[in-house]
């Protein structure tokens, strides 16, 4: 798969918008507010796929005046990334099984319930955490943490 860099983990971000954008553009305003450095250990192609996953899945679940906040900062000795929709949300038994291999709330043909999962399972791998705050009619905040590079040096 490859082995671990050290990477500018807002790159990831901005290669995942560029990728997407054509999806995106004409559906939400897209709002980033990116602190100024955040060198994560990661593989760059894997980060992408992650924030890819959530912009698109949030950018087809938000609806008129559609917004998607993306948001990084340094906690702790961790990049902590959030990113949030003003969609309609989810309710409880949807958000406890947004992580599991091929749950979707997507029509057949639509998606493979994958996304999240492998999102998931990316972020375990680098070391950090991704979950979900949502409820119905305020939306979905994906919160995505990391180690940066010089913590996850000095811990391994």
């Amino acid at each position: 798969v490859g082995d671990l860099v050290n990477h500018e983990l807002n790159s990831c971000l901005k290669d995942a918008l560029k990728i997407c954008w054509h999806e995106v553009k004409n559906k939400a305003a897209v709002e980033l507010d990116l602190c100024d450095s955040l060198s994560v250990r990661c593989r760059p192609q894997q980060l992408t796929q992650v924030f890819l996953n959530v912009i698109v899945n949030a950018s087809q679940a938000v609806q008129e005046n559609a917004r998607i906040n993306i948001l990084t900062v340094k906690v702790n000795g961790q990049a902590f990334i959030e990113i949030s929709d003003n969609g309609p949300g989810m309710s409880e038994e949807v958000r406890k099984r947004i992580f599991d291999p091929f749950f979707s709330t997507k029509p057949v043909g639509k998606g493979t319930g994958l996304g999240l999962s492998i999102a998931y399972n990316i972020i375990k791998e680098h070391g950090g955490t991704i979950e979900v705050d949502s409820r119905p009619g305020l939306g979905a905040k994906f919160r995505i943490k990391l180690p940066l590079a010089n913590e996850a040096a000095s811990a391994a």
